[in-house]
């Protein structure tokens, strides 16, 4: 009798058991549905806590600390979705689910320029004291690298440079807005370049604030080393016109234009120098005058890198002697490697006496990831 009565017992408590567990399942995925219901409409704040609340019924399900670090994410608060991936790691150990989202986690940091360090902070990727000399400071030095090169290193920065922009000096030579003007630029985001440049026009108190930064353009004349330069810049901020005029007291004068244009990344696609140079006083009696046009052609591989350059210089000189002429033709080719890049050139010169030569040259220099040349 006693037996039948301790089989009794043992099978009621089994039964209330399994109940209980029943009942916790219920109240677990009840709250795990209303967070999954609460983050598809963006209420993130009763999402956080519908999850935490599920997490409380049953820590060792990895679904719940999967969907909290989701909610964070959706919000950018990056170190919380952390925590939470690794609360739900310590709590339920191995899990691929968990090993997943943290991977996945992992991903979406480096596409903000951030990692998980190894004491478990998130920090930047690149350090910044020293990215401002690892950035090209001549926009064309981007186009050393291919388009999907610009896409995957520079992006990752833009986060970091936003960051940085908002706290340099506007008016600084090596202003943290420039470089983000320039990488917004190569990058083709044209709305939040322009934006920027107004943002900085309203800002900056240096003298050429809006041959620097307006969008609509500007232009620069000041004096430097005894010549008069003026310098006209776009709304990207490209530069298509440099003037630099001289006299000298001897009677030495000289004037040099040079005007380019951009694609609209602002790749150069054109370059064309005009120069004059006329002499008086002590040269006077040798060269008189000597006036020359350089235009340089660019080309891009479909890549979008730089591949060739074509480079046609005339001129004209007097001397006491009489007048000459000749022309240049240069023509580059751009090979990559590793990190390195390789100009052979093929250059042949014509005079107008009838005479003329050739020969062959070639350069090779190293870049980094950013495309500055090293």
């Amino acid at each position: 009798m006693m037996k039948r009565k301790s089989k009794g017992l043992c099978l009621i408590l089994i039964l209330l058991l399994a109940v209980g567990l029943l009942g916790c399942a219920d109240k677990w995925q009840t709250q795990y549905d209303l967070g999954v219901k609460y983050l598809s409409e963006g209420n993130y704040e009763e999402a956080v806590i519908a999850f935490t609340a599920a997490i409380e019924i049953d820590e060792k399900k990895p679904e719940a600390y999967i969907s909290l670090a989701e909610v964070y994410q959706a919000q950018e608060d990056w170190e919380n979705a952390l925590a939470a991936l690794q609360q739900g790691q310590e709590s339920c150990g191995e899990s691929e689910e968990l090993t997943a989202a943290r991977e996945e986690l992992e991903q979406i940091l480096s596409q903000q320029g951030l990692v998980i360090e190894e004491n478990g902070q998130i920090g930047w990727a690149v350090d910044p004291d020293e990215l401002m000399q690892q950035l090209p400071g001549e926009l064309q030095d981007y186009f050393y690298l291919t388009s999907a090169q610009r896409e995957e290193r520079l992006r990752p920065l833009i986060p970091l440079l936003q960051e940085l922009a908002a706290q340099d000096d506007k008016g600084s030579g090596e202003s943290w807005a420039l470089r983000l003007c320039d990488v917004y630029h190569v990058l083709g985001e044209t709305e939040q370049l322009q934006q920027l440049r107004a943002e900085l026009l309203e800002t900056t108190e240096q003298e050429n604030g809006e041959y620097y930064y307006g969008p609509e353009g500007g232009e620069s004349v000041e004096e430097r080393n005894g010549a008069m330069v003026t310098e006209r810049r776009d709304g990207f901020g490209n530069e298509f016109y440099y003037e630099r005029v001289s006299a000298e007291e001897d009677g030495d004068s000289s004037i040099s234009i040079t005007e380019y244009e951009y694609g609209g990344d602002g790749r150069r696609e054109r370059r064309t120098e005009n120069s004059e140079d006329y002499y008086g006083g002590y040269r006077a009696n040798g060269t008189h005058s000597h006036e020359s046009t350089t235009v340089i052609a660019y080309e891009y591989d479909g890549e979008g890198r730089l591949s060739g350059t074509t480079k046609e210089r005339t001129y004209v000189e007097v001397t006491r002697t009489g007048t000459s002429t000749g022309t240049t033709i240069e023509r580059s080719e751009y090979s990559y490697g590793d990190g390195v890049v390789t100009i052979n050139s093929h250059i042949e010169n014509s005079y107008s006496s009838g005479s003329s030569d050739s020969w062959d040259n070639e350069e090779t220099f190293e870049i980094n990831a950013y495309g500055r040349k090293l």
